[in-house]
């Protein structure tokens, strides 16, 4: 990315120079936008062209990947005890996500949920205000001292879960590599 250069302004001395200055603002930006827009107007057509050979694509990388990922969490003895595994394809294994908090029930909302924490007595301290939510950071941060039980009365759980990835080495495939 280019480095902002800092333009040294001009002392605006009077209300003609303030509206002087004012209007060449207001024009930069109209021009601004007219440009954003045509970038825009560019990146859906270039999406428009490209997405029915990206679609299938994706949906042949999902089908796989459910594959590579149950044959995987079945026979983990090959990870050797590690996370993942190196081939000279790809990596290949699983990583945590962060935690983060989750509703139970579809049907619960957050606010139904931060409702629930205030009519608790252990509760309070787990929601914003003014408009009660619930506070998520301080959830997770006392993720080891809730208990199930605190958790199921209120409704949510704390998620931690291990995701299946690929990161292939594209240089192993550029240079022709074979299986």
């Amino acid at each position: 990315m280019a480095k902002k250069k800092r333009i040294k302004a001009a002392r605006i001395e009077n209300k003609d120079e303030w509206y002087h200055v004012l209007f060449e603002v207001v024009s930069l930006q109209v021009q601004q936008n007219k440009l954003k827009l045509e970038l825009s107007e560019k990146q859906i057509a270039l999406a428009e062209e490209y997405d029915p050979q990206i679609k299938p694509l994706d949906d042949l990388i999902s089908a796989k990947s459910i594959l590579l990922e149950d044959w995987l969490s079945n026979n983990r003895e090959i990870l050797g005890g590690k996370k993942s595994i190196e081939t000279h394809l790809a990596t290949v294994g699983f990583r945590k996500n962060p935690p983060s908090v989750k509703k139970r029930r579809s049907k619960d909302t957050l606010a139904a949920i931060a409702l629930r924490l205030l009519s608790l007595p252990w509760g309070k301290k787990y929601v914003k205000k003014p408009a009660p939510t619930i506070d998520k950071d301080a959830v997770l941060a006392a993720r080891d001292k809730l208990t199930a039980k605190q958790m199921i009365e209120a409704g949510f759980d704390i998620q931690n879960k291990d995701e299946f990835f690929v990161d292939p080495k594209g240089e192993a495939l550029e240079q022709g590599v074979k299986l």
